[in-house]
């Protein structure tokens, strides 16, 4: 779930270019006697977002993970750690993004990092699965917030609907296509 939101966020990106692209090349006039209307911004929440290469993380914490993540955080510290792989540079790029997954809370991307090494699963416990459940929860939730977004809806529309929504945007502006 986490490349189909990386996936949406590519996306979204690649749509604002092109929406940009298409109102640069429209002959606007200002709308006579309209007030411009400011656009909602809503306040971007606070997400924890890890990128496996290593990419900056939004918020940190110390690390509250169970027994069970505590012990896989180790078997992949174990296998990993520079110390331990004579600074093999795959291995060390492993290390630092499960030591990143581990301090900022992101435990499935722990489980992902496991399962590429071959490592041993520890049992699930109700108190694991129930955090896996709410990462998958939160993951379904940041897609679909991307997909209801203007720019999502714009790039998924027909030429016809797309021009309504470019429509509406300049209206928000107090403009409109000549």
């Amino acid at each position: 779930m986490r490349l189909e939101l990386q996936d949406r966020e590519e996306a979204l990106i690649r749509f604002e270019c092109e929406f940009n692209r298409e109102l640069s090349l429209l002959d606007v006039e200002d709308i006579e006697g309209q007030e411009i209307k400011p656009l909602i911004n809503s306040p971007i929440p606070q997400q924890m977002v890890i990128d496996p290469v290593g990419k900056e993380v939004q918020s940190a914490q110390q690390p509250t993970g169970t027994k069970d993540l505590k012990k896989l955080w180790r078997s992949i510290a174990l296998h990993c750690h520079p110390d331990k792989t004579k600074n093999d540079i795959d291995l060390t790029q492993l290390y630092k993004t499960a030591e990143t997954a581990w301090r900022s809370g992101c435990y499935d991307e722990l489980y992902r990092i496991a399962i590429d090494l071959n490592l041993e699963l520890p049992e699930y416990s109700a108190e694991s699965i129930d955090m896996i459940i709410k990462i998958s929860d939160d993951l379904q939730e940041q897609i679909k917030r991307k997909e209801s977004n203007t720019l999502w809806v714009w790039g998924n529309s027909d030429s016809q609907q797309r021009l309504s929504i470019i429509d509406s945007y300049l209206q928000t502006r107090g403009k409109k296509r000549k």
